[in-house]
């Protein structure tokens, strides 16, 4: 199924596990800051009666099939589209900041956004872009095709833990020589010409993905908003409220596990998982794109 299809609803990762650590209350406040195709803010929004639902979402492609879902359910719900980085002050501007009885974080790529239109995936040859909006101010062709060597090197290594990075992005630097490159296929063709014809197929392909997730991630400035949306989130917590956040790599899950582990020492915060949830083998096999998940959750 396309984004297009009105029957295509994405699969939300954890979802009885992330709602039932959320402990949701009927006339409470919480926030879905990663709404995407709605999952995980529709279960929420079941469970209230007079409590609210504030929903963040800054894809605009995504934005309308959204609240479509939410409103077949209940209109006790308010959407932004806009980046949960916002986050402390649209709730301020609310008059509930310290009102919040949970919050989630989904920090996965959506469904919808690895099809065409995004720039983000390798199956598909179409314009290099990768950035969830049009708002993000890095222009990765532009930065693919007049960085210096060091520049891409260091986004490779820091951003996709690619070990080849040095060959990958001297391979990057040698093809962009010849022509500029600009879209997903060339970049991709970019990165198999670091590797001989001898090297397995399976561990080029991992070298690629790799490659395409720095790129993204320095693209959105996933990492520099994922630490601010989290402080911000617990912040806005009331006493008792509660955090939950669902990581898919090692360099959010890392950033996750530190602001948790801080917060418990220096203010109190209690973690409710010593050790991150994991989603279980039926649904690893239903849903691939859950495998890597993380689910973490701390209370103020």
């Amino acid at each position: 199924m396309s984004r297009s299809d009105p029957n295509f609803l994405h699969i939300p990762v954890l979802l009885e596990k992330s709602i039932d650590f959320l402990n949701i209350h009927s006339d409470g406040i919480y926030v879905d800051c990663t709404a995407g195709g709605g999952g995980h803010s529709a279960e929420i929004l079941k469970r209230l009666t007079t409590g609210r639902l504030i929903c963040f979402e800054l894809d605009r492609n995504i934005v309308a099939k959204a609240k479509n879902r939410l409103s077949a359910i209940s209109d006790n719900y308010m959407f932004f589209e806009k980046s949960y980085i916002e986050l402390k002050e649209v709730l301020e501007k609310e008059g509930i900041i310290g009102k919040i009885d949970g919050i989630l974080f989904d920090l996965g790529i959506s469904s919808f956004q690895t099809e065409a239109g995004y720039g983000m995936s390798f199956n598909i040859d179409e314009p290099l872009d990768m950035r969830f909006s049009s708002v993000s101010s890095r222009d990765l062709p532009r930065f693919l095709n007049s960085a210096g060597q060091q520049e891409i090197e260091q986004v490779l290594m820091e951003y996709g833990e690619e070990r080849n990075f040095r060959k990958i992005s001297a391979a990057i630097v040698k093809r962009r020589a010849n022509e500029p490159i600009l879209t997903t296929f060339q970049l991709k063709q970019a990165v198999f010409s670091a590797f001989s014809k001898r090297e397995p197929y399976g561990r080029v392909k991992q070298a690629v993905r790799r490659v395409f997730q720095a790129l993204r991630i320095y693209a959105n400035d996933e990492l520099a908003n994922v630490e601010s949306g989290i402080k911000q989130a617990l912040e806005v917590l009331k006493p008792g409220g509660r955090l939950a956040v669902i990581s898919y790599h090692s360099l959010e899950d890392r950033i996750v596990k530190r602001i948790f582990r801080e917060n418990a020492l220096n203010k109190g915060l209690k973690v409710i998982t010593k050790k991150p949830i994991i989603p279980n083998g039926k649904e690893q096999k239903q849903n691939r794109r859950s495998r890597s998940a993380k689910l973490r959750i701390i209370e103020k």
